[in-house]
């Protein structure tokens, strides 16, 4: 437990000279999965201007590049798209890997893929190939479709378990924004997974290499000074305090509900009692 409360601030510019580079959360932070949030876009050209490096680190179970274009779809400069890290790349390139990789002593290298229907771009141009559950030799979790609830998977898992099969998760988020929706998370199933017994492999927040890969990415040396933004306690903040790195943790996203019912410190220290995460500052939303 925790004694303090977080400082609140009510714009970036409040804060944007104490750092050195900036890695912030997509989902939640910069837009909702259907649209740029208004006030972001004013907060990324801030970060341009002042010539703050930053990452966007996701949990998105695509790569890079399909990110990339999805940010451009939906709005966002072009010059922005290209400063992204999702966790899908980094399990792409575990299973690109055939040393210095927790998924190279894997002999069978066929896998069942939970993902969203035809996405299987976290295999390509790898040596791992698609198969049936009960012929795999891993199951891989890349993302779930909007509607997506755990008995949809749960005879796939069970059979997995049952093979003692190990499972890769290239999204490790327990809940997804769907424009004012919130779903059903690949998390959920990692998370289930490891709990019944099952070998789970993670690759994204708030696992510590998803935050040094965003620091590589940047060329982060030891006496510069960061801060994540984001959205998820768990995985935003949490996870970048495990790594050291400061945080600024945006209300109005994921829990944006337990927050507002009642009074806002006592809810955000009952939830980060909880989970074990005070942030350094808090803000409504990410803007100037």
């Amino acid at each position: 437990m925790t004694d303090t409360i977080s400082q609140r601030l009510s714009s970036l510019r409040q804060i944007i000279d104490d750092y050195d580079y900036f890695i912030l959360d997509q989902w939640g932070v910069l837009h909702d999965g259907v649209a740029p949030y208004a006030h972001a876009l004013p907060a990324l050209a801030l970060l341009e201007e002042q010539g703050k490096p930053f990452v966007i680190l996701s949990n998105s179970g695509k790569r890079s590049a399909p990110n990339q274009a999805r940010l451009v779809r939906l709005g966002f400069p072009e010059s922005i798209s290209q400063h992204i890290l999702t966790s899908g790349e980094l399990a792409w390139r575990a299973l690109s890997e055939t040393v210095d990789s927790p998924l190279a002593a894997i002999a069978d290298k066929s896998c069942f893929i939970i993902a969203q229907p035809g996405e299987n771009g976290l295999i390509q141009q790898t040596q791992w190939r698609e198969a049936p559950v009960d012929q795999a030799g891993m199951i891989l979790v890349a993302g779930l479709t909007a509607e997506a609830k755990f008995e949809d998977y749960s005879e796939a898992l069970a059979v997995g378990l049952e093979r003692d099969l190990p499972m890769a998760c290239a999204n490790l988020d327990f809940d997804a924004l769907f424009g004012t929706k919130t779903a059903f998370g690949p998390g959920r199933l990692a998370h289930w997974y490891a709990e019944q017994g099952g070998t789970v492999h993670r690759f994204g927040k708030p696992e510590p290499s998803a935050f040094s890969g965003a620091q590589a990415m940047l060329g982060v040396t030891p006496d510069m000074r960061g801060i994540m933004v984001g959205d998820s306690l768990y995985h935003d903040i949490a996870g970048a305090m495990r790594a050291g790195i400061d945080t600024l943790f945006v209300t109005s996203g994921i829990h944006g509900a337990a927050l507002t019912d009642g009074d806002f410190d006592r809810n955000l220290k009952a939830l980060s009692d909880k989970i074990g995460a005070m942030p350094t500052y808090t803000i409504h939303q990410f803007g100037v």
